[in-house]
């Protein structure tokens, strides 16, 4: 990792996060977010131990991407059931196909 490459992941990570703690209401938001989100995991590196370790973070910038493709398919808002399932079951299988 050299030092622009620390910066935009620095960047990336912050817009994550603040497309993690907004609102997206309106559909045609939400879908370039979950293209964002998709975008990123297929696109992102993998970290490794010695990553984590380098850099002193918790998450990594795919599952920030998962977290934020989970948000916009309408899970973490309580939802509760079979509703609830289908959608965990959804998001699972999007999440394994691309990270394949």
């Amino acid at each position: 990792w050299n030092e622009t490459s620390l910066w935009m992941d620095f960047l990336l990570r912050q817009l994550l996060h603040v497309l993690l703690a907004a609102d997206v209401c309106d559909e045609a938001a939400r879908l370039q977010t979950e293209e964002l989100a998709e975008a990123v995991m297929t696109r992102s590196r993998i970290r490794t131990d010695e990553d984590c370790g380098l850099m002193g973070q918790a998450h990594s910038i795919i599952d920030l991407g998962v977290a934020l493709l989970r948000k916009c398919c309408g899970l973490g808002q309580g939802q509760a059931g079979r509703q609830r399932q289908a959608l965990e079951a959804y998001c699972s299988t999007r999440v394994v196909f691309l990270l394949s």
